[in-house]
């Protein structure tokens, strides 16, 4: 009872790193995670709301779906209200996390993004860029909140970032 109402949905991914990663340029096997938004907006979203009364939308993410997490706020931020990524590899997103514009997507609506590190590893060089363009942005439209949790198996910190953001 810590959490409100809500329906949780798990997409089935057969290969995180395909189903979860954007267009990136180098010889990984990495794919289009834009096939994953377009199921959000065109299959999955349009169903919950015709079947159910739906008053906020959050997408959360851990790692490799916390870089998509992040991935869908910097490029559809109108597809969800809030955004939790927890511990994301966003050493993946270098193209559009380090563009000096990529917050500029963030339109008319509120949207509320959390994002988590652990203190057990170092940030990575791309986690603090990012931090510190989120603390130089003041669109009144980013709500946003950073989290750090010292938990080596992250389910303190995962469990934290999830009913704060649930709640928020």
């Amino acid at each position: 009872k810590t959490i409100p109402q809500c329906i949780v949905v798990c997409p089935m991914t057969t290969n995180v790193r395909v189903d979860y990663s954007p267009i990136i340029n180098d010889t990984s096997e990495t794919k289009n995670g834009g096939k994953m938004i377009a199921f959000f907006e065109k299959e999955l979203i349009p169903y919950l709301k015709s079947n159910y009364k739906i008053s906020k939308k959050i997408i959360w993410g851990q790692n490799y779906s916390g870089m998509f997490t992040t991935f869908i706020l910097l490029t559809n931020p109108d597809l969800f209200d809030g955004y939790l990524s927890d511990i994301p590899q966003l050493g993946h997103l270098k193209k559009e996390i380090e563009s000096d514009d990529c917050f500029n997507k963030i339109g008319n609506n509120k949207v509320f993004y959390q994002i988590s590190w652990t203190t057990l590893e170092d940030k990575p060089i791309e986690m603090m860029n990012y931090l510190s363009k989120l603390e130089s942005y003041s669109h009144n439209n980013l709500n946003w909140k950073y989290t750090e949790e010292s938990d080596s198996i992250f389910i303190t910190q995962i469990l934290t970032n999830y009913t704060y953001g649930l709640n928020t």
